[in-house]
């Protein structure tokens, strides 16, 4: 196989800039308004308070993550066992397909009281929730990569009398890897609200618990810099599987 093309990596100026213009006419409009700070806090104190509150809340924003992560797995795993399934049997896309929608169709904050509930406060409700967020668009876009095969393709490898073991390990896996990294690109941010959220309905302790803190304490700097300090690691773990597609980018189909 002939080396892959190395791809180099930029750093994306026109989403920074726009950013910072955004934030800089923030921090001015308020300024000029005169804006209450608990009404609206600007960015320079937001900033000011995540260098004061960064050592409590990082620990918090750490087991949140680890929340996170436990969920997108999971949610990972499931989802690709499921999209196996719904590939191979249209019996079992037509009867599961609904119930999956209909799983997708509960309110997350609806949810979440009720894992806390047969769960406790731990780890796990947040977990499970960031799982249930994660699942769907494994499924869905893993299953539509397996599926939806060139036929020219299909009609090739049966042409060599490839058995359906064959034609899935050399033909339908290879072409899904690219709706399946689309499908963890949606899903790594979607893991960090669950978690949060779970956090939200019942916890002690997570980013989650430090932002519900401050809300009710009116302490609104404190609480946009925590959920400033979310957004970053959502960021960041949508960044991380970008790095992955990139690494993949040579063999990976691009969903249409």
């Amino acid at each position: 196989m002939a080396d892959r093309p190395k791809r180099a990596w930029r750093l994306p100026w026109e989403p920074v800039a726009l950013a910072a213009v955004l934030l800089a006419a923030w921090e001015v409009g308020a300024r000029l308004l005169a804006v209450p700070e608990y009404l609206l806090p600007r960015p320079l104190s937001i900033l000011g308070s995540m260098t004061t509150q960064g050592g409590r809340m990082m620990p918090q924003l750490a087991l949140t993550l680890g929340e996170a992560l436990a969920g997108f797995a999971g949610g990972v795993v499931l989802g690709t066992l499921v999209a196996f399934g719904l590939a191979s049997s249209a019996f079992l896309r037509r009867e599961l397909q609904p119930l999956i929608v209909f799983s997708q169709s509960m309110p997350t904050a609806a949810l979440a009281p009720l894992l806390v509930v047969w769960f406790g406060l731990g780890v796990a409700p947040k977990a499970l929730l960031a799982l249930v967020l994660v699942f769907f668009p494994v499924a869905a876009n893993l299953a539509a990569g397996l599926i939806q095969v060139n036929p020219d393709m299909l009609r090739l490898v049966r042409s060599y009398r490839a058995t359906r073991w064959q034609t899935f390990v050399k033909l339908r896996l290879p072409h899904a890897v690219g709706y399946l990294i689309a499908g963890m690109k949606i899903a790594a941010p979607l893991a960090l609200i669950g978690a949060v959220v779970g956090e939200f309905v019942g916890a002690n302790r997570g980013i989650g618990f430090v932002i519900l803190d401050s809300a009710a304490r009116l302490a609104t700097v404190e609480m946009l810099a925590g959920i400033t300090y979310v957004g970053l690691t959502g960021t960041a773990l949508f960044l991380a599987v970008e790095l992955v597609e990139r690494w993949l980018g040579p063999w990976l189909v691009t969903p249409r």
